[in-house]
């Protein structure tokens, strides 16, 4: 995917400090986060969501969202943690590669998700 962004910054096109890389995935912060600390774990090779990840790549995927949450623990003494992946746009899916959002949390933090009960 030549205009993926995910794609450059797994590439080393474009800069980035990572928090925690594996063989096929790797972490680093939002450059808009939704809270302090939002990181986001992107696969280095092009899948377009969660949907197309093949099945013996998603247990590695899930260890670098654990290793990467260890990691705020220790960098920002969170209480937990909000993890999720957004697949196509009815799903709010912005950039069309593979990536899952760690939201850390505090307690009585005020931030909320905005689901609502039909």
């Amino acid at each position: 995917m030549k205009d993926c962004i995910f794609c450059k910054i797994s590439k080393g096109e474009i800069p980035d400090e990572r928090i925690y890389e594996s063989e096929n995935f790797f972490s680093v912060w939002d450059i808009h986060p939704a809270v302090n600390g939002h990181t986001i774990v992107i696969s280095k090779k092009h899948f377009d969501n969660f949907l197309e990840l093949p099945s013996e790549l998603a247990s590695e995927m899930n260890n670098c969202v654990k290793e990467t949450c260890k990691i705020l623990i220790q960098k920002l003494s969170v209480d937990g943690f909000n993890i999720s992946t957004n697949v196509h746009e009815a799903g709010e899916q912005a950039i069309k590669h593979l990536h899952v959002h760690i939201f850390p949390r505090e307690n009585n933090d005020g931030v909320t998700l905005n689901f609502h009960k039909k």
